[in-house]
């Protein structure tokens, strides 16, 4: 097996190439160099990567953010933004920020939802890069949730991926902005932003499946292309608002009518 496919099936298994476990919680790193996902203290024991053999400049810095290298003021404009709507930043490079946010919704049925967002500087966005990417990244969101509780079982996870690209392919803006990605209580959200037109991409309708969260989806979109536009609150989910209302409201008349019958 080469070693492209071995990093491959690492993280398509959620496993430290060091250590050989799963990552299912704590801090993790992402090698710069091939994208691997393992555990910080296998990174610093090992002093680099030990899919690529990745090392740091400065091999005694606990990551490999800190070899002095200032992002690029498109991705820092987006790292505060995320940070200030109170996500983890769990990695950082002068190409890609990556945070991630676990949140319960009550207007949403209760449910909690795991972000995992992905910031890309690339050149072009093409529909290689964007298919690619979409496998890639699923991946990678996966082995970064560390919530205990199985997707499906009031928990669902998005992974949110903003492109900040030179140039935008008119395929991908069309399949952005009019096909949704989701699967079973997953979500795939892509956004892309045409450095060269300025022009935003994201999807604008409202599937049926998922229909109540894809209001907080745009507000996210909307934020992260737009971070130095004064801050908006995130919208709660009307579908999901008028639901509360009608299960309490089925409540209270239930609890009313038993009492009814008690007195009788």
């Amino acid at each position: 097996m080469s070693e492209q496919q071995q990093i491959s099936v690492q993280r398509k298994r959620g496993r430290c190439p060091y250590c050989h476990e799963e990552i299912l919680a704590g801090a993790v790193w992402i090698c710069p160099g091939c994208e691997a996902t393992q555990h910080s203290e296998c990174k610093d024991e090992h002093q680099g990567c030990a899919a690529c053999e990745w090392k740091p400049a400065s091999t005694d810095q606990a990551s490999h953010k800190a070899e002095g290298r200032a992002l690029p003021p498109e991705l820092a404009s987006r790292k505060a933004e995320l940070q200030r709507q109170g996500f983890a930043i769990l990695a950082e490079g002068p190409e890609r920020v990556t945070a991630g946010l676990g949140r319960w919704y009550w207007d949403c049925g209760m449910t909690k939802l795991v972000y995992t967002v992905f910031v890309r500087r690339v050149p072009v966005l093409d529909e290689t890069t964007y298919f690619a990417d979409r496998v890639k990244l699923e991946e990678e969101a996966a082995s970064l949730d560390t919530s205990a509780l199985p997707r499906g079982f009031q928990k669902g996870n998005a992974v949110v991926v903003l492109y900040l690209a030179d140039r935008v392919d008119p395929e991908v803006i069309e399949r952005i902005e009019h096909k949704p990605e989701r699967g079973f209580a997953k979500f795939h959200f892509p956004v892309a932003l045409d450095l060269s037109t300025g022009h935003g991409a994201y999807l604008q309708s409202t599937p049926m499946w998922g229909a109540l969260y894809y209001a907080k989806f745009r507000h996210l979109a909307e934020r992260l292309l737009r971070p130095e536009a004064p801050p908006t609150k995130e919208p709660l989910s009307r579908a999901g608002v008028a639901m509360a209302i009608l299960l309490v409201a089925s409540c209270v008349i239930s609890l009313l009518a038993l009492a009814a019958v008690s007195s009788l």
